[in-house]
């Protein structure tokens, strides 16, 4: 029924475009994705698990728990094909239909922790369930999963994902009144927020960015292509920063998202600044949490940008690898800072890296609290993700457990010293028999300042806000999953996705909707 549902909404958005205003303001200014049937293998078997006999659900590597999840993190081809999606283009929202269950299953489904988008959430769902017999849930408190597609889509790329267990009346005709125009009401609806551009203020070019809110302390993401993006947010006043490998952050506050359409703040960033970790690429947990009083309440993103005194806790044993946004070559001295928290100046980790998502990963050392890593040390030519492994141990629960990682920061490799330059030339001259002037543009026992190390993204650059457009009624989509796919893919089941933006706008939504996976975005941007 999951993949019916799925193929419900596409059949809805085609058939009834031109005659319904809501499904055609989607279609115009939303782009989305139905993915039907994620797991193509356990459908025809009638298995929670693909040909592998893997449970894609639990095969993400986001929150993944040996002995818990399934397979090894990111094994099959059908997760690897939903990630890599993900990554290339980040949606905004995302929906993944179930069976069965009478649940609006919200994330987070590895942690009784609630989302720091918990508000935008259930503005978008609970209007879904209202009126059905669904009971809207953070997902721990209901079905712990480890290694889950929504989760991973919130916990890397800040998707808003859900997944929507249907009930077990497989009536069809049932199954699509009732979902489908719920379903295409959310996509209207996740319209809602801020959204912009990000563009490189020399070249007017696109830029790959990350867009923090700093109410809700978490990062959605630049098309790459487009430079722009979407945020879901209630209505409230925000401060914004954004920031791009190889530029300088822009911070805006006072931003107004109003409680009708959406706000615009378009950023151009200048060259230069320093590079920290920019997203999430995966993470591991020591074992799965039972606990609803867990006193952890950090989350991986919690280690992005550069430090702050917020950190994330590995816990005993746990692992992250974070994605640079940048291609490290090795040079002379240290290219890596690795930040420790504040609880954390004795903490010890392993250190890898690697040049791609999936690895192999190279051992780059042993850190103790806040080190550099220097690549050449380990033979290591260039790196552009790094995964640390806590050793430090202590007990799993306990707030500030395991590593506690601040930032990953980039180092530049080391500036040429203007005055022994001088000095050189000034020898060399001399044994030529010349007599020298003091070079006036040369330092005098100092040397030119550094560019500055963003502190929290306060550097105020280029940007505009623009007037808030209005709404298109509606709702998003879902994934279903025939055993269990989430939202976005993965699992024995089919997921739908589905996203937009509007037309001449420079920002679209991306929405994703699966089959047992969902999503949805604005034309130009995924929601």
């Amino acid at each position: 029924m999951a993949y019916e549902v799925a193929l419900g909404i596409a059949r809805t958005l085609i058939e009834d475009y031109g005659a319904d205003p809501t499904v055609t303001a989607v279609v115009d200014d939303l782009e989305t994705l139905v993915v039907p049937m994620a797991n193509p293998d356990g459908s025809v078997a009638s298995t929670r698990g693909n040909a592998h006999e893997v449970d894609l659900n639990r095969n993400f590597p986001f929150m993944w728990v040996e002995g818990v999840s399934s397979g090894r993190p990111g094994s099959e081809p059908e997760t690897r094909a939903l990630r890599d999606d993900g990554l290339r283009h980040p949606y905004v929202v995302g929906i993944s239909y179930h069976t069965a269950a009478n649940y609006v299953n919200l994330v987070w489904n590895y942690t009784p922790v609630a989302p720091r988008h918990e508000p935008e959430l259930r503005a978008l769902f609970e209007p879904y369930a209202a009126g059905t017999s669904y009971e809207v849930v953070l997902g721990w408190h209901w079905y712990s999963v480890y290694g889950e597609y929504t989760d991973h889509n919130y916990g890397t790329r800040g998707t808003l994902d859900t997944i929507i267990e249907i009930q077990s009346d497989y009536g069809r005709t049932t199954q699509i009144g009732l979902h489908v125009p719920r379903a295409i009401a959310v996509l209207a609806a996740a319209r809602r927020g801020l959204e912009g551009r990000v563009t490189d203020a020399a070249t007017g070019a696109p830029l790959r960015a990350v867009v923090w809110v700093a109410e809700r302390r978490a990062p959605v993401y630049t098309e790459p292509e487009l430079g722009d993006f979407h945020a879901v947010l209630v209505p409230g006043t925000y401060a914004v920063s954004v920031w791009a490998p190889g530029h300088r952050p822009a911070t805006r506050s006072g931003v107004v998202v109003p409680p009708v359409g959406r706000e615009r703040l378009d950023v151009a960033l200048d060259p230069g600044g320093s590079d920290f970790g920019f997203a999430v690429a995966a993470v591991r947990l020591p074992r799965e949490i039972r606990d609803e009083r867990y006193a952890n309440t950090s989350v991986p993103t919690d280690a992005l940008g550069p430090p702050d005194g917020r950190a994330y806790n590995l816990e005993p044993g746990g692992e992250i690898a974070i994605d640079l946004g940048v291609e490290v070559a090795d040079h002379a001295g240290a290219e890596l800072r690795v930040h420790a928290g504040p609880a954390g100046p004795t903490d010890t980790a392993d250190v890898e890296g690697a040049t791609a998502i999936d690895g192999p990963w190279t051992p780059l050392g042993s850190i103790v609290g806040t080190t550099e890593v220097d690549l050449g040390a380990s033979g290591t030519a260039g790196v552009r993700f790094v995964r640390i492994a806590d050793t430090s141990g202590g007990r799993f629960g306990a707030a500030g457990a395991g590593y506690d990682l601040d930032s990953v920061e980039v180092l530049p490799p080391p500036a040429a010293d203007a005055d022994a330059d001088a000095d050189a030339d000034a020898e060399d001259n001399a044994d030529a028999g010349e007599e020298v002037e003091p070079d006036a543009a040369a330092d005098v026992g100092e040397d030119a300042p550094a560019d500055a190390s963003p502190d929290g993204f306060l550097d105020d650059a280029g940007g505009g806000d623009g007037d808030a457009a209005p709404d298109a009624p509606g709702e998003a989509g879902e994934g279903a999953d025939g055993g269990e796919v989430e939202g976005g893919g993965g699992g024995s089941g089919c997921g739908c996705s589905a996203g937009g933006a509007a037309p001449g706008a420079p920002a679209r939504l991306l929405f994703p909707i699966v089959a047992a996976l969902s999503a949805a975005s604005w034309r130009g941007r995924r929601a």
